[in-house]
């Protein structure tokens, strides 16, 4: 076969593996029971006035809450009136925005590298992260959004500063200056973002070493002191109410952290690692350098950069589910750089072996990620339409009587989605994580059971209660003697 064709083969099949898992989650989209969440979703329907002043009220809310994050409030703003009959839309257009934010991140690899494939290796190892998945499932996070302007801003850093800095051309201001506005408005999504506005001066100021222009070298060095200056800002006169237990002497948590990185996050990075170390071993047999040229160097550096700063800033907080999610990008920009070249070279039993075993990785880390929500949200679903159709507790809730749940958000939400879908009002539920508190309030005729909202034991639970409705996700309990006292 010739070299052009394999070359196209081989794009077609990492096609196959990054595109297969986005199929499968869009056909779920227009089949399953996918309706808004029950984290923040309902807080942002029902906007009033333009978007400018719904811009500006979830930015107040926000800043109240804790956080400073005006590119994500315009984005509430803009999107949740739009969808705000059609949620399964909205899931779609997220969906868009997923796939258009990888194909972003591999266009940007396959100009720092020239290789065709990392157009979709990049999204093909993006897919085989556990928590990357939490990008198509929630509507509410910010954690896309960010991703989406930063790797349009590096897109324009790179044909505006990178490339020109390596011919020796005039670099383009105008893009640059877009590329940072774009930046801005990644930092601006959630503040953790700021990690990657120091990793792209870092991009500057190593292009100013290795290339001896001087122009990057001084934007490299303004953009380094004005986002430290804004961390700064953010942890020392900005941090309250949500943030305000967010701290880097709590050394107990950072390594609880760290332990739960190693365990569930760094886990499925393994594979990709194992396949870097067998080709790197393979480069020094043959005494082949681990990097083809300096635009790579510029490429790897950068992708350490975005991935260990970020992690170091997470494990204060939460290094899994939504809060990683960039994690899984910049992984995969940083293993692209060094794969690459050996699966564009390598021979057709090793490359189709390899993307066989691919595609198997990411088939089952998306049925076992997004197939997890799949089945949260029909078992949500299913529990609504109990709500609605049992006279028995319509009655109960119209008396006075209480329901206790372990699970604190959807105890909030349930009762509010319930009144969207049908129209009936119920009080929102207690959230009593304390099985003991339950039991002894005799008001609690009620209670509803998420396995995965922290495990209690319900021995006592089933001695008082009774199972009237179960699912995998929620167990509701009804006091046996309580309704008719």
């Amino acid at each position: 076969m010739l070299s052009t064709e394999r070359n196209n083969q081989n794009v077609f099949l990492w096609a196959l593996v990054a595109i297969i898992p986005f199929v499968f989650m869009a056909v779920s989209f227009i089949h399953d029971q996918w309706t808004w969440g029950l984290m923040d979703d309902l807080n942002y329907l029902n906007q009033h006035g333009g978007w400018w002043s719904s811009t500006i009220n979830n930015f107040q809310g926000l800043l109240l809450w804790g956080t400073f994050r005006p590119s994500y409030a315009a984005y509430l703003a803009a999107f949740y009136p739009l969808f705000q009959n059609a949620p399964k839309l909205f899931y779609l257009f997220k969906l868009i925005l997923v796939a258009a934010t990888l194909l972003i991140w591999g266009y940007n690899a396959r100009l720092l590298t020239g290789k065709a494939i990392a157009q979709f290796l990049l999204p093909s190892i993006s897919l085989s992260y556990y928590f990357f998945y939490d990008s198509a499932k929630y509507l509410s996070i910010q954690e896309p959004l960010g991703l989406f302007f930063l790797g349009i801003a590096l897109l324009c850093f790179i044909n505006a500063g990178i490339l020109p800095a390596a011919e020796n051309k005039p670099l383009g201001w105008g893009w640059l200056s877009a590329g940072l506005v774009l930046l801005v408005l990644c930092v601006l999504s959630k503040e953790v973002f700021v990690t990657s506005a120091i990793a792209m001066a870092g991009m500057f100021l190593l292009t100013t070493l290795i290339y001896k222009n001087r122009s990057l070298g001084w934007l490299g060095i303004i953009l380094f002191l004005s986002a430290s200056a804004y961390g700064l800002f953010l942890k020392l006169g900005f941090q309250h109410g949500y943030t305000a237990r967010y701290s880097f002497t709590d050394w107990h948590k950072i390594s609880w952290n760290f332990h739960d990185w190693l365990s569930r996050s760094f886990v499925f990075h393994a594979p990709w690692v194992l396949l870097i170390v067998i080709f790197i071993i393979f480069r020094f047999v043959k005494r082949e350098p681990v990097l083809r040229n300096k635009q790579e160097s510029i490429a790897l550096a950068t992708g350490a950069a975005l991935y260990f700063l970020f992690l170091l800033v997470l494990l204060p907080w939460q290094v899994s589910d939504f809060y990683a999610i960039p994690l899984g990008v910049f992984f995969a920009f940083f293993a692209t750089v060094l794969l690459v070249d050996d699966l564009d070279k390598a021979g057709g039993v090793v490359i189709k072996t390899i993307i066989f075993f691919a595609l198997i990785f990411n088939i089952s880390v998306c049925y076992f990620s997004f197939g997890k929500m799949i089945t949260y949200k029909n078992d949500t679903i299913r529990l609504l339409d109990w709500l609605t159709y049992n006279q028995e507790f319509q009655e109960a809730m119209q008396r006075g009587w209480n329901v206790a749940t372990n699970a604190w958000e959807p105890g909030d939400k349930i009762p509010e989605l319930l009144k969207i879908r049908t129209g009936i009002a119920i009080p929102h539920f207690s959230y009593v994580p304390s099985v003991k508190d339950i039991v002894t309030n005799p008001r609690i005729l009620y209670y509803l059971y998420n396995p995965y909202s922290g495990d209690q034991d319900l021995r006592l639970i089933h001695q008082l209660y009774s199972v009237v409705f179960s699912s995998q996700n929620w167990t509701l309990f009804e006091r046996i003697q309580g309704i008719h006292t």
